[in-house]
């Protein structure tokens, strides 16, 4: 189980890897726009149009587990750059 965290932007999100993929759990706390130029700005508009990132509360989190190619996806994913 990996632990990724942002304290001054509140993000905190677990996941682990299986068979090649890695999954964030759901309930993820994640930055729910995109605050850099490039990488997978459109990647995070999909899960909030699908309803798989979604704001409460004043923050945003996951409401599904969610699957990636990497780590490193999930972490520029929840992190919004």
């Amino acid at each position: 189980m990996f632990t990724l965290s942002g304290k001054r932007d509140g993000i905190s999100a677990r996941g682990y890897e299986v068979d090649g993929e890695f999954i964030v759990l759901a309930g993820a706390r994640v930055r729910g726009h995109w605050a850099s130029k490039s990488g997978y700005k459109q990647r995070l508009g999909q899960l909030i149009d699908a309803g798989s990132i979604v704001e409460r509360g004043g923050h945003w989190e996951t409401t599904d587990d969610l699957i990636f190619a990497s780590p490193s996806a999930a972490a520029a994913v929840c992190f919004g750059r």
